[in-house]
């Protein structure tokens, strides 16, 4: 998760996926796209999606700052399953799952999306990213 307004760096593609050009922001987000492009029970994913403000009220503030209730945010990736399910990855490197600051931001998100309805929420790592490429080299070969 990250702030809405956060300077960037852009990484367009086609998704046969989703069937039109997504925008990622890191090289580590393409990568997971791509082992999502491969997952047959996916129907499709959309990537930034915005957190509504409005919601925030409703959400629980323990042990989150409250200065994060006044900021726009966005979710990493929304997934839609063949079955009508979805679910929400944030993408985080474990370096990262040390801060304070981070831990807050993905807690928000994990209420945030549970308020919505949206159960299934997880986290993925680079690490756990770098275990999916080692998966699929391996079955290339």
């Amino acid at each position: 998760m990250e702030r809405k307004s956060a300077k960037r760096r852009d990484i367009k593609f086609f998704s046969g996926k989703n069937q039109t050009v997504v925008c990622v922001h890191s090289v580590e987000a393409r990568e997971y796209t791509k082992y999502l492009e491969g997952v047959t029970a996916l129907e499709r994913y959309e990537v930034d999606l915005p957190l509504e403000l409005a919601r925030f009220p409703h959400l629980s503030v323990v042990d989150i700052r409250a200065e994060y209730f006044t900021l726009d945010w966005v979710s990493d990736f929304q997934l839609f399953f063949d079955d009508g399910s979805a679910a929400i990855r944030e993408f985080v490197k474990v370096q990262n799952l040390k801060k304070r600051a981070v831990v807050e931001q993905l807690e928000l998100s994990r209420r945030y999306w549970q308020a919505v309805g949206i159960h299934d929420w997880k986290i993925v790592t680079d690490t756990a990213l770098a275990s999916l490429k080692e998966v699929e080299d391996d079955s290339v070969c």
